[in-house]
């Protein structure tokens, strides 16, 4: 990715979070401005997105998802943050992990959906784990530039989740990431070969 659009795309990142903190300290009069401001650069993220899918810009793509994961995350109690999960989890499904198997990107997901943080006190463990089973299918298809695409996905969103400040927030974290995991199945089954 040219260095000046992965400053761009920090910086709307950047810039979309401090305007969430202003929106939790500023008065109600201000608040559908900054709403507003907030939309646009969602909208922004979201052309530019679809732009590179578009463009078949697959590094490009993997980078922009890393810097958008922690408002994948984090803002998903936010319409804007919703629409964006979408155009991200098709884009990289349908570009970046086109060449997986459904069979080799369900069995991860599968692995996911089975983790019960509400009610399972080892629930970060196994999530951790999944970090292993990748490797270990990583390891015997190395040439799979899909697989390693998919490997460093998991690994962003596992360091996310473990970096959050609490347990609430780890939680609500491993909550998105099954949401933007299953949107990324479900649009990668529309390119799959198998």
């Amino acid at each position: 990715m040219r260095t000046n659009q992965k400053n761009n795309i920090e910086n709307i990142k950047d810039e979309i979070n401090k305007l969430y903190e202003k929106l939790e300290k500023d008065d109600q009069k201000e608040k559908k401005e900054i709403e507003k401001e907030i939309k646009n650069k969602f909208n922004n993220l979201s052309k530019y997105i679809l732009e590179l899918k578009k463009n078949k810009k697959f590094e490009e793509m993997l980078n922009s998802l890393k810097i958008l994961l922690p408002i994948v995350l984090d803002k998903l109690d936010n319409k804007n943050a919703l629409c964006l999960l979408e155009d991200l989890a098709n884009a990289f499904g349908t570009l970046n992990l086109k060449n997986l198997s459904s069979s080799k990107l369900r069995k991860f997901y599968n692995y996911v959906i089975l983790i019960d943080a509400e009610n399972d006190r080892d629930w970060f463990v196994k999530l951790v784990r999944l970090k292993s089973l990748i490797y270990y299918d990583y390891g015997r298809e190395k040439n799979n530039r899909a697989l390693e695409n998919l490997k460093e996905f998991i690994e962003e969103a596992v360091k996310l989740i473990s970096n959050a400040e609490n347990e609430e927030l780890m939680k609500t974290r491993f909550k998105n990431f099954k949401l933007f995991f299953e949107a990324i199945v479900a649009y990668h089954k529309t390119v799959a070969k198998d």
